[in-house]
């Protein structure tokens, strides 16, 4: 084996010569390094389906009318498992639990008043509210 020739033969640099040509034209041509950024599809969340079916009933729902189906619906869980008696007031029987602080029950009696009266109250305190109310009573 002579390293002379083979150092020599042209098909040596043909060959490597090839070789760069061919990595030049993929790293240009081929690579996604130099390409313009693809925008990725805005994918969904589960937050997002939320949002749109509160946007569905909230326009086919009035504001006093959700708040007093939260209101009427939170004193018929407690009647169903035997918290509340059905027949005397429900604030007056909540206010007697030890569990139920005063602040959070006052203001959903204060929302609940408003309600009868057809006054505007803040839905998202409310049902806020009616949660720490759950919460507390198990």
């Amino acid at each position: 084996y002579d390293p002379e020739a083979f150092f020599n033969d042209a098909r040596l640099y043909a060959t490597v010569g090839f070789v760069l040509l061919f990595w030049f034209l993929y790293v240009t041509a081929a690579s996604n390094r130099i390409a313009p950024l693809i925008a990725m599809p805005d994918v969904s969340q589960q937050g997002d389906l939320v949002a749109a079916v509160g946007r569905v009933f909230q326009r086919k729902l009035a504001e006093p009318d959700s708040a007093a189906l939260l209101v009427d619906q939170f004193v018929s869980e407690l009647v169903e498992h035997g918290r509340l008696d059905s027949d005397a007031d429900p604030w007056q029987q909540l206010a007697s639990m030890p569990l139920v602080t005063g602040d959070v029950l006052n203001e959903v009696r204060a929302d609940a008043m408003k309600l009868e009266a057809r006054g505007k109250i803040d839905l998202v305190r409310l049902h806020n509210n009616l949660n720490v109310l759950r919460r507390k009573l198990g």
